[in-house]
């Protein structure tokens, strides 16, 4: 089970995917994952078998999001991945699963959405593969699939209140998704909602980079905060996503112990093409400072009602060093940071 998922709007498309694998067979121990760090809320749903990537970049033009059987997808990836001739198309994709010797009844335990990118036509299509579509307007759509799309797109309600700075086309894309995507990362930290659909451990994102003429991940970071009348405080916890250079995806998250001592750990996270005996984290990879970073701002008095504010690029105003030998944080605020936050957390648009 799991949750992927497309967004389509004029000529820029997103696609994203969570992170977690559930089994039919019940676990004795649920699996350990980023969002769940306190022996006093665990995960309790132990159909959770493992932490894997949903959305894979098979080659810089050729993208494809999974839902299902986990044997099955493996299977239909890598034959694509050997079978298919440039240029690209979706009628080759359809023609090679149907051409695959797999029965009609395995296709059916198996949902996919391809990006297929054509850099002579500087072209990128996309092709669906059992899954459900909304059209909201004119060249705008959605495509989804698993256990977690209901709650996804009909449950979560959120309002915008403003911008800030200048957004292209590709950045208010990432917004809509990011919104909804860290809403569900604070519904996995504090209920089991997420996990009775069936999916969680976090979200990947994949990208085009036109001028690359590239699918590209997109590295996110969350960092929390409590707020009141007075000041803002830096509770934690913080996470950030990076990659090895032999794609695995590495989830480092920082938060507070009993003893209030910032401890970090990091998760290593495959994909199903690749088989690594090799399970240490490589030196160098705890960077805090990705292109997009969420900031939830949550009151010190409730935690019913929070506001999320994300910042980009060189905007971020925010960042961190933490020192694994002495477990000390080192954070760096801008003062546009702290007016903007204060100014959301009041209600009222940053000037």
């Amino acid at each position: 089970m799991t949750l992927i998922a497309s967004y389509q709007r004029n000529d820029v498309i997103l696609m994203i995917g969570d992170l977690a694998v559930s089994d039919d067979k019940l676990r004795d121990v649920p699996i350990d994952i980023p969002t769940r760090f306190s022996r006093f809320q665990p995960l309790t749903n132990s159909q959770f078998c493992s932490l894997q990537q949903k959305i894979i970049i098979v080659n810089p033009h050729f993208a494809v999001g999974w839902s299902g059987s986990r044997i099955i997808a493996r299977f239909i990836i890598k034959f694509l991945r050997k079978n298919l001739a440039t240029p690209y198309s979706a009628d080759q994709i359809l023609r090679l699963i149907e051409d695959s010797g797999l029965k009609p009844s395995d296709l059916e335990k198996v949902s996919f959405i391809f990006f297929l990118f054509r850099p002579d036509e500087e072209k990128v299509e996309i092709q669906d593969y059992r899954t459900g579509e909304t059209i909201m307007g004119h060249r705008e759509k959605v495509k989804y699939a698993g256990s977690g799309a209901f709650h996804f797109f009909d449950t979560i309600a959120f309002d915008i209140l403003g911008t800030d700075g200048q957004l292209n086309e590709t950045e208010k894309v990432i917004a809509v998704f990011l919104s909804r995507i860290s809403i569900v990362l604070f519904e996995e930290i504090t209920t089991d909602i997420t996990h009775n659909f069936y999916y969680g451990g976090g979200f990947e994102m994949i990208g085009c980079n036109g001028p690359a003429k590239r699918f590209e991940k997109i590295p996110l970071s969350y960092v929390f905060w409590t707020f009141d009348d007075e000041s803002l405080n830096l509770c934690g916890p913080i996470f950030a996503q990076n990659y090895t250079d032999d794609v695995r995806l590495i989830i480092t998250r920082l938060a507070k112990d009993e003893a209030g001592a910032w401890q970090a750990r990091s998760f290593l996270i495959r994909n199903l093409l690749h088989a690594h005996t090799d399970d240490r984290v490589p030196a160098r990879s705890r960077n805090f400072d990705t292109p997009f970073c969420v900031h939830y701002f949550i009151p010190r008095t409730s935690s019913a009602n929070f506001y999320l504010m994300i910042k980009k690029g060189d905007e971020k105003g925010f960042s961190i060093e933490f020192s694994e030998s002495t477990n000390k944080l080192k954070m760096h605020v801008s003062e546009r940071f702290q007016n903007e936050a204060r100014a959301l957390c009041e209600g009222r648009l940053p000037a």
